[in-house]
């Protein structure tokens, strides 16, 4: 059967970048704390623009919109809790002017705070993109952030570097990173960055433990510990077990065979899966493509497998629309242990509206959580004292129907649910 792409293009400039800014996040956590130095800067003129009160009924809420609804936001260390208050707040008129002023140029000054701040990006696309604008709104609704520099190459190490050195150069208070495909090349230049009196503290994405151990601080949210120490696997068993499935089964993709993403979370996956009693009947790759994920379903369905549940790890949209075209109403349920973007949730809810039987979960989003490293170097910078070596973020499994409801759809289909950002400023963020 001849199979219909559809709206495919958005996504394949920033497929692999992603997954790759991923493998990150699962790796081995340990870190020094530096402590950072308090700057020449009146802190007072922030006292309380960043470090906002803390409310419970607002941290829940905000724990829903980034997919997390189950949360214990009680026991969050205080730099994540401080983080999720300020994104919490929309940006005003005039914040948003300086926001959109800020997007468009790599050299703002916000006319407020006394800090500089560097964003030092190792690649280009939409994770990018959004991450950063989620950045240059936690630096403006913060208060403390004066002028806000950013540097971008192209998976160019020696540029990587040299950006470092140039924002080290130009004075710069705080730098922040995402290193997700040269930070583990950052070592030498996060040492510079520190020996400066620089707190360096990484957000989204960790980086190898040899690289980690020089942070400031370790932010650390774990996808395996979502399958294992916080219970996925036995999370998808119940579900199937509710749903009927006596003898559930399961597949699992990624994209080339042989990448380093897959190399860490799918032994996770294995284990957890094998503990809870689902059983592995078939694994494919999907080039990380939407030519090669409608491939790989067409293979899957050809070879006569109904796998109860298909693990992949980034967007779902085309192997649902895979399944659609082939007129498959029992489509397996998704779990999506990567970001997921607004185009595979909208393919989702139009599967639902057809009368196709689907389920999907969705791992917490993580575009928002270089606000957290963000919160900890101001933190740092300020000369307050961190609440360890390593600020935990927990990663729990979400069923997508009950987070649906609260996400708006009617952005750009390349945006990623999950973030904190008011529509207009998603998209706004896409443009840059």
């Amino acid at each position: 059967m001849k199979i219909t792409r559809r709206r495919a293009s958005w996504r394949t400039t920033g497929i692999a970048a992603v997954i790759v800014a991923l493998v990150s996040v699962l790796a081995a956590c340990g870190s020094t704390a530096s402590g950072g130095s308090s700057g020449s800067a009146d802190k007072s003129e922030w006292a309380d623009t960043a470090y906002p009160k803390l409310d419970e009924a607002t941290l829940k809420t905000v724990a829903t919109k980034v997919l997390n609804p189950g949360l214990d936001v009680s026991s969050l260390p205080p730099e994540i809790s401080e983080a999720m208050m300020l994104a919490s707040q929309p940006l005003t008129d005039d914040q948003r002017k300086i926001f959109n002023k800020c997007m468009g140029s790599d050299d703002c000054d916000t006319g407020q705070g006394g800090y500089t701040l560097a964003i030092v990006d190792d690649q280009v696309n939409t994770f990018y993109s959004m991450s950063r604008a989620e950045t240059v709104a936690m630096a403006i609704k913060s208060g403390a952030i004066k002028r806000i520099l950013h540097f971008a190459t192209d998976m160019d190490v020696q540029k990587y570097l040299s950006d470092w050195r140039s924002a080290i150069g130009q004075k710069s208070d705080l730098i922040l990173s995402i290193y997700g495909g040269l930070g583990d090349q950052a070592g030498q230049v996060i040492q510079e960055a520190k020996a400066k009196g620089i707190p360096v503290v990484n957000g989204c994405c960790a980086i190898s433990p040899d690289v980690t151990k020089l942070l400031s601080v370790n932010v650390n949210a774990s996808l395996c510990d979502m399958w294992l120490k916080n219970g996925g696997g036995e999370q998808i068993a119940s579900f199937l077990k509710d749903k009927g499935d006596t003898d559930p089964t399961y597949a699992l993709f990624t994209g080339p065979a042989g990448n380093a993403f897959a190399g860490v979370w799918q032994p996770c996956v294995k284990e957890a899966m094998d503990k809870a009693g689902v059983k592995l009947v078939y694994e494919g790759n999907t080039e990380w493509t939407p030519q090669g994920t409608v491939k790989a379903a067409n293979a899957l369905i050809a070879s006569g497998e109904k796998p109860d549940v298909l693990v992949y790890d980034t967007y779902a949209e085309d192997f649902i629309h895979a399944y659609q075209d082939a007129g498959e109403k029992d489509i397996p349920t998704f779990v999506l242990t990567a970001s997921s973007t607004v185009g595979t949730a909208k393919a989702y809810q139009d599967a639902k509206a057809q009368g196709f039987n689907i389920d999907a979960f969705v791992a917490p989003a993580i575009v928002w959580l270089q606000d957290v490293g963000l919160q900890t170097e101001i933190e740092l910078k300020d000369g307050k004292k961190p609440s360890g070596d390593t600020v935990t973020y927990p990663m729990t499994l979400t069923n997508l129907a009950d987070v649906i409801d609260g996400m708006d759809l009617t952005v750009n289909e390349a945006a990623f649910v999950g973030s904190t950002l008011e529509a207009e400023d998603q998209n706004e963020s896409l443009k840059h």
